[in-house]
Order: structure tokens, then sequence, then C-alpha cells
């Protein structure tokens, strides 16, 4: 009877301790590990404050007005203080006024026309433009401003943006012949002979007594070699123009390169002539004389035109420079500007 017994308690013993290994070799669960905390953001408070984004970048300033004026608030009338300094010979004081004008009311066309007129006048170039764009975009339909802004911006040497204005003008106006005329010196000076011919062609057409037109109508003929219509168009030109020395100068060239030496000679005398100090045409004179055993195509050429922006169209007169040496015509290209009214 005991055995039994004592067998069943070792057998439970057994597996009670069994049981007691296995749970002692176990390995511990593990315990969660506790994620480190994300750093603090520090905002412009200082260390943990709230995240604040970035200041924006200031907007870039506009750029500086290039005709307006400011001045100290007041209840003068500056565009009439403009017009009466103007009237008594002080340019760049009404220059100033006119500028204050504009400041005062920068859509008033009149005083950007005049502050462009008196800066044209003064050599400020950039002023006379930009004002000129001003009032081109104020009166939409008038082809003055438009004719005034081809003529600066020709000035500073862009000839295609000069002739797309010029271009402007013309359907502004078709029968303003002016539009026509610059938009031609344009194509001529960007080479355009095609283009040139038609646009002073038009002018003439338009007023047959333009005489700076039929001039540079007869230029371009000279440079694209059409020497009988240069001939015909500059001697017209010489008659409306009897006192001008470069419209006859340019006309004794097209008579040489047309074997009219003693036409030619005759021209280029009157020339200087009317102009002493025009070496271009004493140039000519001399060069003719030096050469008429030569062939004429050896001679008369039309590609040295030149014209300083404050040439006197008037007399002519060019600075001195060159020499009788010069193996070549000499053509005049004028500037056909109105001087500031």
């Amino acid at each position: 009877m005991h055995k039994p017994l004592l067998a069943a308690s070792l057998l439970a013993a057994a597996i009670f301790g069994c049981d007691d290994h296995t749970k002692s070799t176990s390995p511990p669960p593990k315990k969660p590990v506790a994620s480190a905390p994300a750093p603090a953001v520090t905002g412009a408070g200082g260390a943990g404050g709230t995240f604040s984004p970035p200041p924006a970048p200031a907007a870039p300033e506009p750029p500086p007005d290039l005709v307006a004026l400011p001045h100290p608030p007041d209840t003068a009338n500056h565009l009439e203080r403009a017009r009466s300094l103007k009237t008594g010979g002080d340019f760049l004081g009404a220059l100033a006024e006119a500028r204050r004008a504009v400041h005062d009311s920068p859509q008033d066309d009149e005083a950007l026309d005049l502050a462009a007129k008196l800066a044209r006048q003064l050599g400020q170039t950039g002023i006379a433009e930009e004002a000129l764009s001003r009032v081109v975009a104020i009166r939409t339909e008038d082809p003055m401003p438009a004719i005034a802004l081809a003529r600066v911006v020709l000035s500073t040497g862009d000839a295609e943006r000069a002739a797309k204005i010029g271009q402007q003008a013309i359907a502004r106006d078709p029968e303003n012949p002016e539009a026509y005329h610059v938009t031609g010196r344009a194509m001529l000076s960007a080479d355009q002979l095609q283009g040139a011919m038609v646009m002073f062609g038009k002018a003439v057409e338009i007023k047959p007594d333009h005489g700076y037109a039929l001039n540079n109508l007869g230029f371009t003929y000279l440079r694209a070699n059409m020497n009988d219509e240069a001939v015909e168009v500059l001697s017209k030109a010489a008659e409306l123009l009897p006192n001008v020395a470069y419209v006859h100068n340019n006309l004794g060239v097209a008579l040489e390169r047309a074997g009219r030496k003693d036409e030619a000679m005759a021209e280029y005398m009157l020339s200087t002539t009317l102009s002493p100090k025009y070496v271009k045409a004493m140039i000519n004179s001399e060069r003719i004389k030096k050469t008429a055993s030569l062939s004429i195509d050896e001679g008369a050429t039309a590609t040295d035109a030149n014209v300083g922006p404050g040439e006197d169209i008037g007399s002519g007169v060019v600075p001195e420079s060159g020499s009788v040496e010069d193996a070549v015509n000499h053509l005049q290209l004028p500037e056909i500007e109105s001087p500031v009214e």
C-alpha cells in the first residue's frame, strides 16, 4: 500500500520540478525601451519656444523714377515755372521744374512732354526716352510722341527698336510724312536699304518738298549703287535746301559716279563755300582733282556717313578731321531733328 503512494508522490515531484526548471531557464521577457524624447525646436523666442518660420525676404525696392524729381510738398505750379524758365533760357532749371511737376502728377502728359524735350536738348537721353515712352502710352492715337521717341532711340544706336516705334507711329497716322521719314532713317542705320527706300519714298510722296527725305533717299540710292536715281533726287534736294552744305556734297558724289566730274566739282566747291570747315567736302574736292585720270569706280563710294548728335544741320559744320589724302568720297547723313520748342 505505501509503495504505490510513494511512487506517485515521487512522480508528482518530478513533474513539478520539470516545470520549475523550464520556467527558470527561459529568458525573461524584454522590457519595452522608451524612445528618446525628440529634441525641442527652438523658436525665435529661445530654447523650448514654439517654432516660427523664418521671415519672408523683403520685397525688392522699385527702381528709381528717372523722370520724377521728388521735392517737399508745396503749392507751387511747377509746370508753369518750367515754362517760364525755358522762355528765359534756363533749360536746366526748367527741366528740374518739369520733373517736379511729373512727381506731383505722374500722368500729366504736358509735363512729361516738356521734360522729354528739355532733357533731349540737354543731352539727358535716358530721361527723354522714359518720359516719351509714358507720353506714347497716354496719347494712344497721337503719332508725334512715337516719332519723337523713335528719334531718341535711334540716337542711342538701337536702330531696330527705333524702326519698330516708327512703324507704330505710321499705324497711328498713315499720312504723316515724318513717321515714314524716321522709320526710313532707322532702317537705313540698320542697313535695310530696300525698306529705307520705301519709307523715304513714301515720305516724299506725301510731302514732295521734304528736302531732307529727298536727301536721305538719294543717300540710300548711293549706298545701293543706284547712281542715276541718286542724281535725280539729290538734285531736287539741293533745290529745296540750297544752303545745306552736305546736300551739295552728296549731290557731288552722285554726279561724280555718273561721270559728270565738272558738275561734281562745282557741287563740292559750293559745299565748302557754304561751310568752310566742312572737311568732307574739302576731301572730295581735293581727291577729284588728284584722281581725274582714275575711273569713277575706283573713286566714289558711299560708305563713310557720319553725323555727330550735336551737328548744326543749318550750317552743315562738322568737326575738323580727316585729311585731303583720303582717297574716298565722304557722304553726310544728316540728323533731321527739330530743336526743343
